[in-house]
């Protein structure tokens, strides 16, 4: 039986094939390349073949793999014109729609998504809580919490229903911008300045363009730590130092100077969003809202 995480597996390898590469495929669908790779393998792994050879230059598919896109991009075709017959009748999805989430997710990466979600879905009413702590849904008022996975990697692609990228980054003029400046092709010489939003001494690591290379660990000295990305982001504003931290949370930061991206040729991954419904058959407006945030990937 073809489940809908199979349909998002077979868009990540349509879009790889029709690009030539995992990074123009991921830039594509505005998600890190390692998103990008561990949904093709997860699709080999699935289908039991190898669908594409790869080397530093493109990617080739094998013959397993024509055929494989040939019915991908037939099925994936044959998918949206379905969805759209029922993005036509939004007002099966109505009523509310309780929500909870972490904070730095609640103010700035779901505002466009309920914006999006709602022009589609007028008539449901959400209910938002931010809230960073474990919550017990069965006796809970919400019909759906969303957290973040740090180690995206490790979590099978079909449980995570978004991802969001990270970026490092610090004020401008600071010690740490000032660090990363220096960075050579063997790395940092001088330790970043770092707060850490987690535990203290996780390495830093990050990939470069060639994702085949072994990850790059990033010396840092971390003498803040903190258990709030909000926190993180109001300390590296104040160049107390850098900070890795989801896009959303500093696009606008980024876009009116008050911090810069440090290393952007590097990749710093990615946290994966994964999505807990209370009732095992969620309301129709539950169930819209996960599908939703499925597709955006």
């Amino acid at each position: 039986m073809t489940h809908f995480s199979d349909l998002r597996l077979l868009r990540y390898f349509v879009a790889v094939a029709s690009r030539g590469s995992i990074r123009r495929a991921a830039e594509t669908l505005s998600v890190g390349s390692p998103v990008v790779s561990a949904s093709i393998k997860a699709l080999e792994q699935r289908l039991g073949v190898s669908l594409m050879t790869r080397n530093t230059r493109r990617i080739a598919l094998t013959d397993a793999g024509r055929k494989v896109l040939a019915h991908a991009e037939a099925m994936l075709a044959a998918a949206d014109a379905a969805f759209a017959i029922g993005q036509t009748d939004s007002a099966r999805a109505s009523g509310p729609l309780s929500l909870t989430l972490p904070s730095e997710l609640a103010a700035y990466w779901l505002p466009p998504q309920l914006d999006r979600f709602l022009e589609r879905y007028p008539n449901v009413r959400p209910f938002v809580s931010a809230d960073d702590r474990i919550v017990d849904l069965n006796s809970s008022p919400f019909d759906l919490a969303l957290r973040g996975v740090s180690n995206a990697g490790d979590e099978p692609i079909e449980n995570l229903v978004n991802h969001v990228p990270l970026r490092l980054v610090a004020a401008p003029g600071s010690l740490a911008e000032k660090i990363a400046r220096e960075w050579t092709q063997d790395g940092l010489v001088t330790a970043l300045p770092f707060i850490a939003s987690g535990p203290r001494h996780k390495p830093l690591t990050a990939r470069t363009p060639d994702h085949d290379a072994p990850p790059i660990t990033i010396p840092h000295d971390a003498p803040f730590q903190v258990d709030n990305q909000l926190v993180a982001r109001a300390l590296a504003v104040r160049g107390i130092g850098a900070a890795l931290l989801l896009q959303p949370t500093v696009e606008e930061a980024l876009s009116d100077g008050s911090l810069v991206q440090l290393l952007p040729h590097l990749d710093f991954g990615h946290v994966g969003l994964r999505a807990v419904a209370r009732d095992p058959l969620p309301s129709v407006s539950t169930r819209m809202f996960i599908n939703f945030l499925t597709q955006q990937t």
